[in-house]
């Protein structure tokens, strides 16, 4: 019963109470006012009890709703902050067929403002305006140029241009299709004139666009380990 429908009742009770009163005596109408009273008393009660059910449902629902609130201010307090990363991570990988398994380390670029885990025995520098190297201690020609795209890049232009790079080794330009040299959403292509080997991957993620090429020879085969640390690559969001 609502608040209305409980005044409409004791307002039925009131005026029934009273038609009473007038046929009965003075001492009538005393036990009238009286009547009267509690009839009055008896109309109010629902309605505080009903006004104290909304009021401890109304406590109940926003009891309820805040760790919603809460859960959701998190959700997004995650999403705003994807890339907090440790300092350290394990990667395995292959060098000359060899297998390996070794401790990354964290590293930043200010030239190019990402970060990515580097193997030890690697060094990463800035190269020039846009890219960087990462490269092979003592054996600068064994490295792998990093360079992070713009987010509205023309995939077909830079896939031509890489080809024309790819073109300086060797006019045989094949896909590589090997799954231990691939890199999530990239294309892979590579040309070998039978001791160099540069391969070029076009990373084609919205929030990651990257190229990498990897300038690595038949006798130093250093592809999958180069390849391991880019896969961490992630280029800072607020840049």
């Amino acid at each position: 019963m609502n608040r209305l429908q409980a005044i409409l009742a004791g307002a039925s009770i009131t005026l029934a109470l009273t038609g009473c009163g007038t046929a009965e005596s003075g001492s009538g109408n005393i036990q009238k006012k009286e009547d009267n009273t509690n009839a009055s008393t008896a109309a109010n009660t629902p309605s505080d009890k009903q006004g104290q059910k909304k009021t401890d449902a109304s406590n109940q629902t926003e009891s309820k709703a805040t760790p919603a609130k809460q859960s959701d201010t998190e959700s997004k307090a995650d999403s705003a902050n994807p890339s907090v990363r440790v300092m350290e991570k394990n990667l395995s990988y292959s060098v000359n067929g060899a297998e390996k398994k070794n401790t990354a380390f964290l590293k930043r670029s200010e030239n190019q403002h990402f970060s990515m885990y580097v193997l030890p025995g690697f060094v990463l520098t800035a190269e020039e305006p846009m890219k960087d190297s990462l490269f092979v201690k003592g054996k600068d020609d064994i490295f792998m140029r990093i360079e992070i795209l713009p987010a509205d890049a023309d995939w077909a232009d830079i896939e031509n241009n890489t080809k024309l790079q790819l073109k300086s080794v060797s006019e045989n330009i094949k896909e590589v299709s090997d799954p231990s040299l691939s890199i999530p959403n990239a294309k892979v292509l590579e040309a070998n004139n039978g001791h160099d080997i540069v391969t070029g991957i076009i990373i084609k993620d919205e929030k990651n666009p990257v190229r990498l090429t990897l300038f690595t020879t038949k006798d130093n085969d250093q592809r999958k380990a180069f390849i391991e640390m880019g896969k961490t690559i992630l280029k800072d969001q607020k840049k």
